[in-house]
C-alpha cells in the first residue's frame, strides 16, 4: 500500500479485507481489537495486535483438535496463504512469511503441550 493510505484504516486497506460485510471495512476486526487491546495509535501498533489477536485465534483452535486426538478426522484451515496481499486470514502471507496465526498453530501442536480439556475424560 502507499505509505500515505497507510494510517488511519481507509478504503485501500478494504480493497484487501474481503466483501463479507463488516469485514470488508475491518469493522468487526478493528472492534474486537480496541476492546481486546485498546485503540491503536498508528499503523504498527494496530498490526502488532491484529498479529497477537490472530495468533491467539489460531492457537486456541489448533488446541481444540489436538485434545480430541482419538475423534478426529482433519482440520482445513481457511486460506493457509494468500494468492495476493491480504490483511487477515492466512498463516502465511502473500509472500510466505509467517504471520501470527503461523506461530499460533505452532505452539498449539507441539508435541507436548498442555491444554485444558473440557470434554477430557475424569481420572483419579
Amino acid at each position: 500500500m502507499p505509505p500515505d493510505k497507510l494510517w488511519p484504516i481507509n478504503e485501500t486497506w478494504y480493497f484487501h479485507a474481503g466483501a463479507n460485510e463488516g469485514n470488508n471495512t475491518l469493522d468487526n476486526i478493528t472492534r474486537v481489537l480496541e476492546k481486546r487491546y485498546g485503540p491503536s495509535r498508528n499503523v504498527e501498533e494496530f498490526s502488532k495486535k491484529a498479529q497477537l489477536a490472530h495468533y491467539e485465534d489460531v492457537r486456541a483452535q489448533y488446541e481444540s483438535y489436538s485434545t480430541q486426538w482419538n475423534n478426529r478426522k482433519m482440520v482445513v484451515h481457511w486460506m493457509m496463504n494468500n494468492p495476493w496481499p491480504s490483511v487477515f486470514g492466512h498463516l502465511f502471507d502473500a509472500y510466505f512469511k509467517p504471520g501470527g496465526g503461523y506461530f499460533g498453530a505452532k505452539k498449539a501442536l507441539r508435541p507436548i503441550s498442555v491444554v485444558w480439556d473440557y470434554y477430557g475424560e475424569r481420572r483419579s
